[in-house]
């Protein structure tokens, strides 16, 4: 039994250690390697030199690149607030906006996620609400709406006088999802999709129950998510999302059809 183990652990360790090995033999592929690499995927490309599906290790490679390009910076991506259009004043350090890139599967997803923390204030008399960071957080997306609706073409939710009004908790309401179409002559079409959602403490409506940690309180906080996929893949997702919703309705007139017949012996 002992040397069993041994065995095990000698085994395990040779196994750990081939692995490390390719790693490192991966990891040293040159600039100009991963530059061909990018040029070998440039049709399946959708967000900078980014594609669908990449391995994780090609992805650090391509983040250090474009790092080196000044494309990213430090890994995220560097985008500045239009505050003309916004019209509501900010901090000058607060009009670049970082969002972290991230690969899952067939998509590049840009995020940014932010919350806005204060010392903790009386739950009868709060002196300080989170309204002037909510306006901050939806001129952020409401500039991502205008970047984009002057670039590419609206496929979801095309009348932009929706993208005024707000919910309570500070959503843009009729917004949805919008989603957008990008047409590459000589490359595939790429679809991006912007979520979005938003929630701030206002002391006049109280409704919204303040998050606490330690002698702090959470006022506002925010999230947005750009998602990038190949036009293909967006096909592909509506055609399984309807051959679901047929197949649940198939499910459906059955159970029906089979409770019927049941009723009908008694």
């Amino acid at each position: 039994m002992k040397y069993q183990l041994y065995f095990f652990l000698l085994l395990f360790l040779s196994l750990t250690a081939c692995i490390e090995s390719e790693k490192k033999i991966l990891d040293n592929r040159t600039d100009k390697e991963i530059d061909s690499l990018i040029q070998h995927h440039k049709k399946d490309l959708i967000f900078m030199s980014f594609w669908s599906n990449m391995p994780e290790l090609d992805f650090k490679r391509v983040v250090n690149i474009e790092n080196k390009k000044g494309l990213l910076s430090d890994g995220k991506f560097n985008f500045k607030i239009n505050k003309n259009f916004c019209s509501i004043s900010v901090y000058k350090d607060e009009e670049n906006v970082l969002f972290d890139i991230k690969q899952h599967g067939k998509y590049i997803n840009l995020a940014y996620i932010d919350e806005y923390w204060v010392e903790k204030q009386s739950e009868r008399y709060p002196k300080n609400d989170g309204t002037f960071k909510a306006k901050y957080y939806n001129c952020i997306i409401e500039s991502l709406i205008e970047h984009f609706d002057s670039k590419y073409e609206r496929l979801v939710n095309t009348d932009s006088n929706l993208v005024r009004k707000y919910d309570f908790f500070g959503n843009l309401l009729g917004l949805g999802i919008p989603t957008w179409k990008k047409t590459n002559k000589n490359e595939n079409d790429i679809i991006i999709s912007l979520g979005q959602n938003v929630t701030y403490f206002d002391k006049k409506n109280m409704s919204w129950h303040r998050e606490t940690k330690k002698n702090k309180e959470l006022l506002a906080k925010c999230e947005v998510n750009i998602t990038f996929k190949s036009y293909q893949t967006y096909l592909d997702e509506k055609e399984e999302k309807r051959n679901k919703e047929l197949l649940d309705k198939e499910i459906m007139e059955f159970e029906k059809k089979k409770s019927k017949e049941k009723n009908d012996l008694l």
